[in-house]
């Protein structure tokens, strides 16, 4: 999703979202932190215990210095190294100018 708001506004409100849901018991937030993604920094987060047909979440919050921010979300099952790797592969892959087309 690519949102019309930069990331100092976008991803805390988003932030106190997924944490008021964490702490409601709907998810767990398992870990955090602070990457990058194509240059621009970035914010991702990963979840357990999500309700629904897959487990676990990643989100990945990027900043494309201009106002706007994409939030890229992958939904998964298997907790495996190579599952892991893998989504963090696609993830640092995103580019804003595939975005734009």
């Amino acid at each position: 999703t690519l949102v019309p708001e930069p990331p100092e506004t976008y991803v805390p409100q988003q932030l106190d979202a997924l944490i008021e849901a964490a702490l409601a018991g709907e998810y767990e937030i398992d870990r955090y932190g602070i990457t990058s993604v194509g240059g621009n920094d970035a914010f991702r987060l990963w979840l357990t215990q999500v309700p629904g047909e897959f487990s676990r979440q990643v989100i990945t919050f990027v900043g494309d210095g201009q106002g706007r921010t994409a939030q890229l979300l992958s939904s998964y099952n298997d907790d495996s190294a190579a599952t892991r790797e893998l989504i963090m592969q696609m993830h640092g892959s995103f580019s804003f100018d595939s975005a734009e087309e």
